[in-house]
């Protein structure tokens, strides 16, 4: 089927339908022979590619401006605004007034406008926990990115990450790591209502070593017995799950548990779990030794900014760092798993 256009012309096959003439080297494609061959899969740290395609002929570029620009002609330029004059008023008046603070809430897709001064401050009452938060007089990232090449360097030329995998982990002398920057969402949904803190470590100097060891930790937490997945899983497990009538169904939260988990006991259940209690733990392709340190520079090397004063988090792991949810997962796990073997016994 062929529809033609005032200026160049467009062939559409229909399913039955196969062109003809096609070159040796593409009339294979879609054959079983080659749907058949193996996928490899990608390296996990490959690069993107940057690669582009040449420039085509100037026959087909201005095939193509044409086209560009018959589509362009069809696209509505402006779109008719659903809101009043004093709505768009109020809000661009909100959006300039350097008091005030507008950010989403913890929960509930919702919008809190709240005090800037007020946020500080609370934010300030936050890291006044001398047990999980010290005030420290420099910014150590630019240190800490040069001791974190060096380490990489180091673990690469014992063979224990590859090439691609130190490249990525390694910062370019161009491109130091960021100063990582703490926020609050504030828990509307709680009464009182209080603040999650979160660190913000996009491009911070542990944020590629935290996104290698959750690469080996997620595997491990869907074979957790208690694991659930979500509310609908959950359901699920509650539906298809006998409950005997003088049973009483029960839940237990852990108040701040990201902060709460010691080092110490967190680094050991991630070890029990990955190698000491594994089948297979010759599958980790990284030594317990190595695991030890990237959960170690992770936890220990947490430095952020808030309020123009810099902190170091002494105790827990921050909300927002790559591996912190299955860190926290299989930390619950060995500890549920033997508070119930001692509860049987």
């Amino acid at each position: 089927m062929q529809s033609e256009g005032s200026s160049y012309k467009v062939t559409i096959f229909k399913n039955s339908e196969k062109p003809t003439g096609l070159h040796p080297l593409l009339s294979g494609i879609g054959n079983e022979r080659v749907k058949n061959q193996p996928q490899r899969e990608p390296h996990p740290f490959r690069p993107k590619s940057t690669w582009e395609p040449p420039v085509a002929s100037p026959e087909i570029e201005s095939y193509l401006k044409r086209v560009r620009s018959t589509i362009d002609n069809h696209i509505p330029k402006v779109s008719r605004s659903n809101l009043t004059r004093i709505e768009r008023k109020t809000l661009n008046e909100l959006a300039s007034d350097q008091s005030l603070l507008i950010k989403s809430a913890d929960k509930g897709s919702r919008i809190v406008v709240e005090d800037r001064d007020k946020y500080i401050q609370a934010g300030i009452n936050h890291l006044s926990d001398q047990t999980i938060y010290e005030k420290i007089q420099s910014d150590p990232t630019p240190q800490l990115g040069l001791a974190i090449n060096t380490f990489v360097k180091s673990i690469h030329n014992r063979g224990i990450v590859d090439s691609i995998t130190k490249d990525f982990l390694i910062f370019p002398t161009d491109t130091p790591p960021r100063t990582q920057q703490l926020y609050f969402l504030k828990k509307i949904h709680k009464n009182p209502i209080s603040e999650r803190p979160i660190v913000s470590g996009c491009a911070g100097p542990t944020e590629k070593i935290s996104k290698l060891v959750d690469m080996h930790l997620q595997p491990f937490v869907p074979a957790i017995k208690s694991y659930v997945k979500d509310s609908g899983h959950m359901i699920n497990i509650l539906e298809s799950t006998p409950i005997p009538d003088n049973c009483t169904i029960a839940t237990i939260d852990v108040k701040s548990l990201y902060l709460n988990i010691p080092h110490k006991d967190g680094i050991k259940a991630v070890l029990n779990r990955l190698y000491h209690n594994n089948p297979d733990s010759n599958s980790v392709d990284i030594p317990p030794g190595t695991m030890t340190d990237l959960l170690s520079i992770v936890l220990t090397k947490n430095y952020f900014q808030f309020a123009d004063q810099m902190y170091h988090q002494v105790q827990g792991t921050a909300m927002g760092t790559k591996m912190a949810p299955a860190y926290a997962n299989i930390f619950m796990a060995e500890l549920e798993e033997s508070l119930l073997q001692n509860y049987h016994t």
